[in-house]
Formats: C-alpha cells, structure tokens, sequence
C-alpha cells in the first residue's frame, strides 16, 4: 500500500521543494510552465506565506501555496499555485450525481480519496488558525478564487465539495473581486469563495470588488485560453 504524507515548507525541507520546482520547470509541458521560473528566481517562492507539498511513496505528487501579497491584510489564500505532477494526472473526473466537472480534475489513477485537497488544504486552514489575531499579519479571511465569471458555476462545485468534506464554511460571494493591482486586466477581478477560520461571521474580506455587470461591460466574454 502506498504511504502518503503531507508537509508544510521549512528549513529542513526547502532545499527538496525547491529541487522539486526546478525539475518540474526543466521537464513540464504546460501552458504555464514559465511561472516555475517566476517562482525560482530571487527566490520568490518566499514571498508566498507557506507551501505545502504531498508525497506518494517519497515522491513530490502536488503542491499548493497560501498566499497574502497582492491582497488587503488579513486575506489569504488558500490552494493557491495548485501544481500536480502530470504522471499523477486524471482528466474526465466528474461529479457522480451531476455529471458535471467539479474543477478538482486531478485525482490518482482514479482513486477518489487521491483529491489533491485533502492532502494541501487542511495544512494550510491549520496553519491560518495557528496566527494569533494580534499578529501584525493576521489570517481573517480564507478566500480561494478563479479567474473569468465563466467559472463561477465551477467555484461553487468545488465551494460545495470542500464544505462537505473537510468541514468548511465556504461561501461564495456575489460579485468579483481584484486578487492583484490591475484595474485594467480581467484576469485581476476573479470569483471568490470565502470563509474565516474559525467559521466565525465577520463579514466580506476587505478586498476592491466590482459586479458581474460592470465586469462583463468592461472585459466582454475574454477568452479563457488567453496566457
């Protein structure tokens, strides 16, 4: 039977995350494979609050980021960056009573336990409820979010599996909202689902938003194969 371990980013594992990124950036195919680069040069992966890394038998299998930069303080998020190692890929995976893509279309061989969530996140919430609230850099609001209003039917799926699964609170809210400073670039103003970690009711993140209309006037339907 295969061991399976999750790990959160420290001094004793980095040197292994960071041999991850640049074997994975000599050898993936993807459309995106440049931000590999992005994440290695001046060591920019620190910039992210922490990462957490899930192995299958000793081998790096996905990873995930929370992230604060770009973002109102007190905002992090969650399964940021999600990166899975192609060999570890399934495609056609589907909501059994829907039949409908539920956005989380990496799962092992096919094994629906193998969701790459429910090896990163729970690390990541622990890691949000481990801030004190006095810290300067508080954690109030776990959002996590995708671009294009396109995807708000995929958001809430994906908002629906977490919170029956891994015991969340995730909602998803009504408008889209800037998840980095570019007023002019659609891609900036995703949809969201939020929680706070302790579940407890403080309202929506603080964070620069505009309506499902306004952002349809400005941007049209952009195309989502756009880089």
């Amino acid at each position: 039977m295969s061991v399976i371990e999750t790990h959160t980013i420290n001094k004793d594992n980095e040197s292994r995350f960071v041999e991850f990124l640049i074997q994975q950036r000599d050898r993936s195919t993807d459309r995106n494979k440049d931000w590999f680069d992005a994440l290695l040069h001046n060591h920019f992966y620190k910039v992210y609050s922490t990462w957490t890394f899930s192995t299958i038998d000793d081998e790096i299998w996905c990873m995930a980021a929370l992230q604060n930069h770009n973002l109102p303080g007190g905002v992090m998020r969650a399964m940021s960056r999600l990166y899975i190692v192609p060999k570890f890929r399934a495609n056609n995976i589907v909501d059994d009573k829907r039949r409908q893509d539920v956005g989380l279309k990496y799962r092992h061989n096919h094994n629906p336990q193998l969701v790459p969530s429910r090896y990163l996140f729970n690390k990541q919430w622990g890691w949000c409820l481990s801030i004190p609230k006095t810290s300067a850099d508080p954690c109030n609001w776990i959002i996590m979010s995708m671009e294009h209003n396109n995807r708000r039917r995929i958001v809430k799926l994906v908002t629906n599996h977490f919170n029956a699964n891994y015991g969340t609170d995730f909602k998803v809210l009504p408008r889209l909202y800037q998840t980095f400073p570019n007023d002019n670039d659609w891609r900036a103003w995703q949809v969201v689902t939020c929680m706070t970690p302790a579940r407890e009711t403080v309202g929506e993140p603080p964070m620069k938003s505009i309506s499902v209309e306004e952002w349809k006037d400005r941007f049209g339907n952009p195309s989502l194969s756009d880089t």
